[in-house]
């Protein structure tokens, strides 16, 4: 019997050496070593040796902040009667790429009220608004001051703050002017009209009466300020005429315009001339 004794290289060492004597070796034909370093430069790649090297994907986004934006940031409601309540519209623009849901709005002076609160959570997709109302009603007369905070789910603090203010009194509303937006014609047109009020329309709103005094300028006989608004929109058309003339409009509320009852009216004189 031929007995033959072996004993297991340890491995570690053969593979050392295996490494070594590959790497050492002079028998490499050109090819083949560009082949083995293009290996060896392949797999320094890999392990990252003697530099800094992405494996694989790229470090996530951090979770955008939050972006809405009020338009506008400041509401000024002006001089509201009391018992009366005027109205603003603004808008939440959501700026950023996610969703934001809007948890709640908050107010602290009970003169001013917003609508929708009974409606949240609300969501608001990215690139899109929301359109909310704001009401001041005054229960004193006095300046009234606020600040509306959108708080959404993401955070307790606000994601965007409106001013509000308002003014109370005791008067009632009256017309403070009227304005078109031009004032000279040649040839026939039509221009579009403001009356403003000194404070908010009453509930049920505020009748005003309109007349002209020459033909070429129509008018609608009345118009009427919203109620909780302070001003309204009207157009007046005006027809050829052959030569220069000078047109006056006349706006009052109460009644039919009357120039010498001594009703207070506010007038606008605007010049229509034609050739």
């Amino acid at each position: 019997m031929y007995v033959i004794k072996m004993r297991p290289a340890p491995v570690r060492d053969t593979a050392a050496q295996h490494s070594i004597n590959s790497c050492q070796s002079r028998d490499f034909h050109p090819s083949t070593l560009l082949a083995f370093v293009f290996i060896c430069l392949c797999a320094l790649g890999v392990s990252g040796c003697g530099g800094v090297v992405a494996l694989s994907g790229s470090t996530p986004n951090p979770t955008e902040a939050v972006t809405l934006v009020a338009s506008p940031a400041t509401v000024e409601f002006g001089s509201v009667s009391l018992g009366s309540s005027a109205n603003q519209k603004i808008s939440l623009a959501n700026k950023g790429t996610d969703s934001v849901q809007i948890s709640q709005l908050s107010l602290s002076n009970t003169a001013f009220r917003v609508d929708g609160e009974g409606k949240l959570p609300v969501t608001v997709a990215a690139g899109g608004t929301l359109s909310l109302t704001v009401h001041f009603a005054p229960n004193s007369d006095s300046d009234s001051s606020d600040q509306l905070n959108v708080i959404t789910s993401s955070s307790s603090a606000a994601a965007a703050a409106i001013k509000l203010h308002g003014k109370g009194t005791s008067g009632a509303a009256e017309i403070g002017g009227l304005t078109c937006d031009q004032g000279k014609f040649s040839g026939a047109g039509s221009d579009s009209c403001t009356i403003s009020t000194t404070m908010a329309a009453p509930a049920g709103g505020l009748q005003v009466h309109l007349s002209s005094n020459i033909s070429a300028i129509k008018v609608p006989a009345s118009v009427k300020v919203p109620a909780g608004a302070n001003s309204v929109k009207f157009t007046a058309t005006v027809s050829k005429v052959g030569s220069d003339e000078t047109g006056t409009i006349t706006a009052s509320h109460g009644g039919p315009p009357r120039r010498r009852d001594g009703r207070r009216s506010a007038r606008t004189a605007g010049r229509r001339r034609r050739r």
